[in-house]
């Protein structure tokens, strides 16, 4: 571990190498864990816009009014593994104030415009932000 005066710990280590395998994961269609992350994912962000949750889409233009760049939320994920998607999840479970202030201003909308004022990209930020973040590890 970078930037810490003593020697890690087994128990540090372990943790570090967790996290740095969750980041390197690929979310795989196959991994009953990777799609219920994503359904997960799905019905929190709906639950945080007080939204009626509507029936799983794999794929679709409400994933690109979350924040993702494309309707295929995968192609997004890639770059942070199934640590960002995890990290997605737990901040929309853990911080729903906070995460309803984001995602209100980006309803889902079929006319969605990413070029229209207001815009955040709450998925792609909060990947970014994981593969960041890992880089002190």
């Amino acid at each position: 571990m970078r930037g810490v005066g003593r020697p890690a710990t087994k128990a540090e280590r372990e943790v570090v190498e967790k996290l740095l395998s969750e980041l390197r994961r690929e979310f795989d269609d196959g991994d009953d864990e990777c799609v219920a992350l994503l359904k997960s994912l799905w019905a929190v962000a709906h639950t945080c816009l007080d939204e009626a949750v509507p029936p799983f889409e794999r794929y679709g233009w409400r994933w690109t009014a979350f924040g993702f760049q494309r309707d295929d939320p995968v192609s997004d994920v890639r770059g942070g593994g199934v640590l960002a998607l995890k990290n997605l999840v737990s901040f929309l479970q853990s911080e729903p104030a906070y995460a309803r202030v984001i995602l209100a201003s980006r309803r889902a909308r079929r006319e969605f415009d990413p070029e229209a004022p207001g815009f955040y990209p709450f998925a792609a930020a909060g990947i970014n932000v994981t593969r960041l973040v890992s880089e002190f590890l």
